[in-house]
């Protein structure tokens, strides 16, 4: 029996006939001015598309230019300035209104706690302010200034301007630039202890926030001492009030709310 020898191909033999790699063919002048003509269209298309763009751009800047400003929310605060802290320049756009850059803005004047801004298209931009509320008047030498209820200073003010608010006394000089928490909230316990007897009583109250761990607090004929928990205090002597008021005569009196569960009643030295 006669076994036929088989052919085997070594190993990194080159590949024969449809194996073999093809050269490639260096392109046509044809296919080279295609290419050309194909690359000089997308980059005139991109010029055109960024020109239509800046155009179409400047028109709609051109469109949309603030021409009315709405503002709601003014007491204290006059239209005047809250333009001047808006400071728009001309012809602006509505698009380059940037709202938390101006509620920062806006929230600098010691007036403002809080505000709103709004894009009405085509030409209006709405504002909406919160003003804080003044709570009592502070004398300082021959100054007074507005404070709301946080202790914030607010303005200064003439003698006339807020005249039914509480009046604070004994707030040191330098407490607006202090850290100091403590001393802000003892100021805000006396702000708090004013609008308790303003409610309640005729006439001004006069707040003393001097001494570090007592508020004391006057009327037309009463003293009032607190201490700490005013709230608390408050209500006790709320409660008690029908029950004593007919030993709170004209007389001055003093009444003392530092005691836990207690109403003290003295006379006035």
């Amino acid at each position: 029996m006669i076994r036929t020898r088989q052919k085997t191909v070594r190993k990194n033999q080159p590949m024969t006939g449809t194996g073999r790699r093809r050269r490639r063919q260096k392109p046509t002048l044809g296919q080279k001015v295609r290419r050309w003509l194909m690359v000089t269209v997308l980059a005139a298309l991109c010029v055109i598309g960024v020109w239509e763009f800046d155009r179409v751009e400047s028109v709609a800047m051109s469109l949309t230019t603030v021409q009315h400003v709405t503002i709601v929310g003014l007491k204290e605060l006059e239209r005047t300035d809250i333009l001047a802290k808006l400071n728009l320049l001309p012809e602006t756009s509505l698009f380059h209104i940037q709202a938390d850059s101006i509620i920062a803005d806006l929230k600098s004047l010691p007036w403002v706690r809080n505000a709103a801004v709004e894009r009405i298209f085509p030409h209006t931009l709405a504002i909406r302010i919160d003003e804080r509320e003044p709570a009592a008047i502070w004398q300082s030498k021959n100054v007074r200034y507005v404070l709301d209820s946080q202790a914030a200073v607010l303005s200064t003010v003439t003698h006339d301007e807020f005249s039914g608010l509480p009046m604070v006394m004994g707030i040191p000089e330098d407490f607006v630039r202090s850290a100091n928490d403590d001393i802000r909230k003892h100021i805000r316990d006396g702000i708090r202890v004013g609008s308790f007897l303003s409610r309640e009583f005729d006439g001004v109250p006069t707040i003393y926030v001097d001494h570090p761990s007592m508020i004391v607090a006057d009327t037309q004929d009463l003293r009032f001492q607190f201490q700490d928990a005013i709230e608390v205090q408050w209500q006790r002597f709320q409660v008690l009030y029908p029950s004593i008021e007919t030993q709170i005569t004209s007389e001055a009196t003093e009444i003392d709310l530092r005691y836990s569960g207690k109403v003290i009643l003295r006379k006035r030295e």
